[in-house]
């Protein structure tokens, strides 16, 4: 099995936190670069290839949607069909991201799990959602104190960490904007804290078990943290 751990820090401009190996400390800062607009995604490639997984060589989706506008844009949801020579449907699946940081293309690969892997033919990806609004406000006095992301070939990425609250109390979500060694955004991870007392820390998990990697691949291994009050 393919699995990578990766310490990570961030270090947080305009409401994002740059990742980096080995430095546990992190500051926020209040998300700014946020907008609204007509609908946003532009699906680029979609390709079907063959390349390796935990089971040998099988058929994987190749897919790259992009954000050309000056703002990060909220939650975008994309269908994946694979179907034989015939255009029947062989197996459909759902990918979805919580953020869609600006000027960015988000890379996506998905391998075929049916059985009869060996018949697909040909790939079709299609945005179902696409949300432009997005108000992210972090509290000033949060930090993170230290954070690690772990990239599983089988089971997808999970970032962990803990996060101090200063004197915020109330919820928080976290999403992680998760990136590869060749600096492609892959996806996000979400988690929501229960309410949270001043002084507190949050020990959090986020994951997504969609964000899979061929074997030929770089794996994810760094992100950027988001953070989010939800007051109540």
């Amino acid at each position: 099995m393919k699995r990578r751990e990766y310490l990570l820090t961030a270090s947080i401009a305009i409401g994002s936190g740059g990742c980096m190996e080995h430095d546990p400390v992190a500051t926020l800062h209040p998300q700014s670069n946020t907008g609204a607009g007509p609908t946003y995604a532009s699906l680029g490639t979609e390709r079907l290839i063959t390349a390796g997984s935990l089971i040998g060589e099988v058929p994987w989706a190749y897919i790259t949607v992009s954000n050309n506008t000056d703002f990060d844009q909220g939650q975008l949801e994309l269908s994946i069909s694979f179907y034989d020579s015939t255009n029947s449907l062989l197996q459909q699946r759902s990918h979805s991201i919580a953020i869609f940081p600006t000027t960015t293309t988000w890379t996506i690969y998905d391998p075929v799990t049916t059985t009869n892997r060996d018949t697909v033919a040909s790939v079709e990806a299609r945005i179902k959602q696409a949300e432009t609004n997005l108000n992210i406000t972090t509290p000033d006095t949060i930090q993170v104190e230290q954070s690690a992301l772990t990239a599983d070939s089988g089971t997808g990425v999970t970032v962990t960490g803990t996060i101090s609250t200063g004197d915020y109390s109330g919820q928080l979500q976290l999403i992680g904007l998760v990136y590869d060694a060749e600096d492609r955004f892959r996806g996000t991870v979400t988690t929501t804290s229960n309410r949270l007392d001043a002084n507190e820390q949050w020990n959090f998990s986020a994951s997504n078990p969609s964000i899979r990697t061929p074997s030929d691949q770089p794996d994810p291994n760094r992100c950027e943290l988001r953070i989010d009050s939800i007051t109540n």
